[in-house]
């Protein structure tokens, strides 16, 4: 009823959540992790704390606006935790800002694949899995 239309909640929501929420996200944002196995566990649990709602706005069909706010979050993350211990040559700016784009997608989606299946896994399960991931030796 005070609201101008159905969206509008959402909205309020998504701007209150991120303020109330900006602290605890530029420590994540800013910190630097011994190891990408630390920086990924770190940033599963950083979502799955902050509760069912942001794993709605997460979800396939959630919010796009928060979706590439934690990508971005995430990306900046990767060039700082992950990068440093990928063994290919990254050479250039391009090679890293594709690699980072390619890091930061698979972790939201693997987190959206979590989310919109009943995140039936605990969090370990979900770290181990990726860590399989960025693993792999592409030819």
């Amino acid at each position: 009823m005070h609201y101008v239309d159905k969206y509008e909640p959402v909205v309020n929501y998504q701007k209150a959540n991120m303020e109330k929420r900006a602290k605890g996200a530029v420590i994540f944002e800013k910190a630097m992790y011994p190891d990408k196995r630390t920086f990924i566990k770190n940033a599963i649990q950083f979502l799955h704390e902050e509760g069912q709602v942001l794993s709605l706005l997460l979800s396939k069909n959630g919010s796009t606006k928060i979706q590439e706010k934690v990508k971005v979050m995430l990306g900046e993350n990767a060039k700082r935790n992950i990068l440093p211990h990928v063994t290919l040559p990254i050479n250039t700016e391009i090679t890293e800002k594709y690699l980072t784009a390619f890091m930061s997608s698979a972790i939201l989606g693997v987190i959206q694949e979590w989310i919109d299946t009943g995140q039936n896994e605990t969090p370990e399960e979900v770290i181990n899995e990726l860590m399989q991931v960025f693993s792999i030796n592409f030819v």
